[in-house]
């Protein structure tokens, strides 16, 4: 009877807390969501890809075959079908991503649960709404959650942490359901993302076959079937794709042989930080380094704090000197290490992680519980290897580092405070671990703070309203947004609608809003690309497709190592252009000779 009523207080009490979690959490997200409200996403670069592609996926052209897609099939199909009921809207696109976000909120939510207590929880989906879901980059525009650079990654992170979720559920109750579920989602996230599932499943598998030889029971091998699910599904779904489409040629063009171009690929290295690996290194121990040390003295001084009131005037003078410190330090970093630098150490967090979790299973230590952990830490170090080296959340790769965040709290307020608990008995002083999570909370939500201030000063300045019957949304008040409008207004006015219009080296979002069709099957021109396809290849498009006009606008492209079109790269292209097409209209100076944004309409001759 008594444990009966303990266990009542004790789940009204977590209750309590998980309400005020929840009231937190959805304070943060409608603020945030009102703070930013369509100023999301970039003109030029990326966005209005995930416009497009489903846009002509309703007019009837086939995926692979007369469209350019890196990506799966799934998340573009899946937009299309949203566009059918609500309309090509804006808001359409705007609300899929909120939905997007929600889901992943909750399932964020979940995973740290199964971890950590509820407030810490809250506060890795806090820094999660603040820093990855609503952030801003200067330069892009596009790393956000609302409107993202590709809704097929984010599509994917998604299905990946749903069965991230059930395969913990699996390890913990041992319930075959839940392994079908996680074969469930990871089957779609093949049918979002291939490369990324593929690296991921690999994951699951080692995983999983640790567990199966941990459990020592030979009737549950037959679970390794599940195993291969997620394989089996993806082959036959694609296998029946491409033969109804008859798209072999072009899936194979835009996903297979992209794959294989990734290895040598400068923007791979860029993205992973390889092509400058020794500052790269440096910064990711710095993040480390300065972190730990910040945590050291918070564990030091939450200590001294519970022993405030010990009749010792030296002891309250020394603990006064390290709140003090400390308060410096939190000023320090909040100038200095912030959201940029501060997840640069999360590769050597989830290592050691890894490391800890496999030692505690090899010495049979709460097998389950350290499967468990081992998974998330190893499924989100998988997760950046792409950004391995430069984890930062204002750059491409974003949404890859969000799992880890998990981890990342998991290691400062779980598996430090086991170490400080350790070392303070040597000295027979007890660990106030309740002070230290309080203080330890106080610092991280600081640093979130901080990006949050130059993320909120960005999109002030996106004040300017672009007003479309396809939607309104915000850009800044600069000559970018003022030559895109003049773009968009000559085109509607000087063009008819029946025109085909091509924008090199990027800008389909100009096509989208002007209602110009691009009748060829690549809608980018940048560097990579070029070079996968073949400047020969684009050109015969070009030639067979009739096109009417051709916009170059000034799209630099220095994060692929060739910043300028025409002069870096697409020299042929250009040639070409030059030769079959008339100078019609200038809109500034010729895009490439001035830093400010420029196009150049031709004609054809």
């Amino acid at each position: 009877m008594k444990f009966t009523i303990k266990s009542k207080k004790l789940n009204i009490h977590t209750e309590y807390k998980s309400i005020i979690a929840f009231l937190a959490i959805t304070a943060c997200f409608i603020y945030l969501l009102y703070a930013t409200w369509l100023r999301w996403g970039h003109p030029i670069t990326d966005t209005f890809r995930e416009f497009w592609v489903p846009l002509q996926l309703l007019k009837g052209k086939i995926l692979y075959k007369e469209i350019f897609y890196e990506y799966g099939f799934f998340p573009p199909y899946f937009i299309a079908f949203l566009f059918a009921i609500f309309g090509v809207h804006i808001i359409t696109l705007v609300s899929c991503g909120i939905g997007i976000a929600l889901t992943f909120i909750f399932i964020l939510y979940k995973l740290a649960r199964f971890f950590l207590d509820e407030f810490i929880s809250c506060l890795v989906v806090v820094t999660f709404l603040f820093v990855f879901a609503f952030g801003y980059d200067n330069s892009s525009d596009k790393f956000n959650f609302i409107l993202p650079y590709s809704f097929a990654s984010i599509f994917c992170l998604i299905f990946i942490s749903s069965s991230l979720y059930y395969f913990i559920k699996f390890i913990l109750c041992e319930k075959e359901k839940y392994l079908l579920l996680w074969s469930v989602f990871l089957s779609f996230a093949f049918l979002s993302r291939i490369e990324m599932s593929l690296l991921v499943w690999g994951g699951f598998a080692c995983v999983f076959g640790l567990f199966i030889v941990k459990n020592k029971d030979a009737r549950k091998w037959k679970w390794i079937i599940y195993l291969f699910i997620p394989l089996v599904v993806c082959f036959l779904a694609y296998l029946s794709f491409l033969t109804n489409m008859q798209a072999f040629d072009g899936f194979k063009e835009c996903i297979v042989d992209y794959i294989f171009a990734l290895r040598k690929d400068y923007f791979i290295k860029e993205m992973m930080g390889t092509n400058n690996l020794p500052k790269n290194i440096l910064m990711l121990v710095f993040s480390f380094g300065i972190q730990v040390s910040i945590v050291l003295l918070i564990g030091i001084l939450s200590t001294e704090i519970s022993l405030f009131f010990i009749n010792d005037e030296k002891s309250k003078l020394v603990l006064m000197f390290r709140i003090i410190l400390l308060f410096f330090l939190f000023i320090l970093t909040k100038k200095y290490l912030r959201a940029f630098i501060q997840f640069r150490c999360m590769p050597l967090i989830l290592i050691i992680g890894i490391t800890f979790f496999l030692i505690n299973i090899f010495r049979s230590c709460e097998v389950k519980k350290n499967i468990s952990l081992l998974t998330i830490f190893l499924i989100s170090f998988l997760m950046i290897i792409r950004v391995l080296f430069i984890v930062i959340p204002n750059w491409y790769g974003f949404y890859l580092a969000t799992l880890g965040l998990v981890c990342y709290y998991f290691f400062f307020f779980e598996i430090i405070p086991k170490a400080f608990t350790c070392l303070f008995s040597k000295f027979n002083t007890s660990f106030s671990k309740p002070i230290f999570s309080f203080l330890l909370a106080c610092f991280f939500i600081s640093l979130a703070f901080s990006h949050w201030c130059i993320t909120r000063n960005h999109y002030k300045l996106k004040n300017l309203e672009i007003k479309t019957d396809r939607g309104n949304i915000f850009y800044r008040n600069d000559k970018q947004t003022m030559r895109y409008r003049e773009i968009l207004d000559y085109l509607k006015e000087n063009t008819s609608l029946d025109d085909t219009v091509v924008v090199l080296p990027e800008g389909i979002g100009i096509n989208f809003f002007s209602h110009r069709d691009n009748p060829t099957r690549y809608y980018a021109f940048i560097p990579p690309r070029i070079k996968l396809i073949g400047e020969e290849k684009i050109i015969d498009q070009f030639e067979e497709t009739n096109i009417d006009y051709i916009l170059i606008v000034k799209r630099e492209t220095p994060e692929y190592g060739f910043p300028h079109f025409g002069v870096d790269y697409g020299k042929k292209i250009d040639l070409w252009i030059k030769n079959h097409y008339m100078l019609e209209k200038l809109f500034g100076p010729y895009p490439f000779t001035s830093p400010e944004f420029s196009g150049a309409l031709y004609k054809k001759k």
